[in-house]
């Protein structure tokens, strides 16, 4: 389950107050079906929407299911809205937030976070060790989730600590029927093994914002960070800079090998893993994909 499907199985309630994010709403377009990306780049500019019956005349026959396929993603996410005009004619027009993000990332507007730390420190830290702090994290789960270990170590940033087994345990990979109630595997922890890093921490980091949603904070908050981080790059975060809510979220991630954490004098500085990048791809490993070639001519 990519980004894109998984929004699709929220409620419309959930789904709509993701749409003030200008982050998720990128991440979105990013990751939809091309010719639905095709679509919303057509209406991207027609605040008024298009008639159904002019959308029904842009394929051709050979894309007629590729065509219902995005219509259809399109009207689920709620980014294409049908509404009648006075003549009984039915239209679809963006949602106008999404559209307004859009419009705005395109123009150099509401770009990500700011740290008054631009450059990472290099004394002792290089991306090798970076991606070793990212392994070994990962690691520790999965030898926990297999029963090799009794614990998961914390991480140095020990101010907080996330209940990985209860995430593991909720998502139904353990459970608690273990000699002396200790978790233990299940068959669909067996099949979570079998999947590759990016659908592991997806599917992990999809019970974690459902777990934090009311709680801590609110799903596009959640949403709004952990996408953000999959954009770092070599950009170090600095914890104190960061709001409270996101403060706590950050040093989990710290202990799912998403951020490393690193000191540099008296500042706490957080730097993305390659871990990260599973938010960058929407919770796919990086493929080629299929698309469509559209040749318009501007005569009118």
């Amino acid at each position: 389950m990519d980004i894109i499907e998984y929004l699709e199985s929220l409620p419309t309630v959930k789904v709509a107050p993701l749409y003030t994010s200008s982050i998720i709403c990128r991440v979105i377009l990013q990751h939809l079906p091309p010719l639905a990306a095709q679509y919303v780049a057509r209406l991207l500019l027609v605040p008024e929407g298009t008639s159904e019956a002019l959308i029904s005349s842009w394929p051709t026959r050979e894309a007629a299911t590729a065509h219902e396929v995005a219509l259809e993603t399109l009207v689920r996410l709620n980014l294409f809205q049908g509404y009648r005009d006075k003549l009984g004619q039915q239209l679809y027009r963006l949602h106008d937030a999404f559209r307004d993000h859009i419009c705005a990332s395109g123009s150099a507007r509401g770009l990500a976070w700011n740290s008054s730390l631009q450059d990472v420190p290099r004394a002792n830290v290089t991306p090798e060790s970076i991606a070793d702090y990212a392994q070994k994290r990962w690691e520790e789960i999965l030898l926990f989730l297999v029963g090799s270990a009794s614990t998961i170590p914390a991480t140095s940033a020990n101010s907080r600590t996330l209940d990985v087994p209860g995430l593991l345990i909720a998502l139904g990979l353990m459970s608690n029927d273990g000699p002396h109630h200790q978790p233990r595997i299940t068959e669909a922890g067996f099949k979570y093994l079998l999947l590759d890093t990016f659908q592991q921490l997806w599917t992990l980091l999809r019970q974690y914002a459902a777990q934090v949603e009311g709680t801590e904070a609110s799903l596009a908050v959640v949403l709004e960070f952990l996408l953000q981080l999959g954009s770092l790059g070599c950009r170090p975060l600095v914890l104190q800079e960061l709001p409270p809510v996101e403060q706590g979220l950050a040093l989990d991630m710290c202990q799912l090998g998403l951020l490393m954490p690193s000191q540099h004098g008296t500042t706490r500085l957080l730097l993305a893993t390659p871990l990260a990048r599973v938010l960058a791809e929407g919770g796919t490993q990086p493929s080629g994909t299929r698309g469509f070639v559209i040749v318009e001519t501007n005569f009118r």
